[in-house]
């Protein structure tokens, strides 16, 4: 059995929720795995393009109703989410052809990580919306929230970069070095 034939047995539940969201994910042949990365980046980017266009909505809201401090810390965030977005389309997949299920497994949490945090940020801020509606005059703890998440979603898809990119002779010493770096900027 392949190391990728062994990930779906290890990460069944997993590999069919993702599959739910993005069909045709695998990582058994280097074509499919550089076209599992696309569709794992191109549905954060458009994730992201959604989420931006909703911040948008929130800071020209808050905007009207003079609510500058709020309004730029909605500005903030949209900007962070432009940053992370331009970030995932300008990054580089490298397929190890000689990959092992740990490696494998590594990449199939994180993407199955990601997938579920770009769905938090995106209800925190359907929330976000809904109690703007409502006159909710409090927003500083959904700001919180939002920063968190989209901070969640960051460091996430920079570790799963890494895993994507290094060799698995040197993954775990490296993955935790940079890993502690990560954490630490966040």
């Amino acid at each position: 059995m392949s190391a990728w034939e062994n990930v779906i047995v290890t990460r069944a539940g997993k590999i069919e929720e993702i599959r739910r969201v993005i069909p045709g994910y695998g990582y058994s042949s280097e074509h499919e795995a550089c076209r599992t990365d696309e569709s794992v980046c191109q549905l954060l980017v458009n994730g992201l393009h959604e989420a931006k266009d909703l911040l948008f909505s929130l800071v020209h809201t808050e905007f009207e109703l003079q609510k500058d401090a709020l309004s730029n810390a909605f500005q903030d965030i949209r900007d962070c989410a432009d940053t992370f977005s331009d970030e995932i389309k300008s990054r580089h997949f490298d397929w190890d052809r000689e990959s092992t299920e740990k490696w494998l497994e590594r990449i199939v949490d994180h993407d199955y990580n990601l997938i579920l945090g770009l769905l938090k940020f995106g209800r925190e801020l359907d929330d976000a919306v809904e109690a703007m509606k409502e006159g909710n005059q409090d927003m500083q703890d959904r700001i919180e929230e939002l920063n968190k998440d989209l901070n969640g979603l960051v460091s996430s898809f920079k570790e799963r970069d890494i895993i994507c990119n290094i060799k698995d002779i040197t993954l775990e010493r490296t993955f935790q070095k940079i890993r502690q770096e990560i954490k630490g900027q966040s």
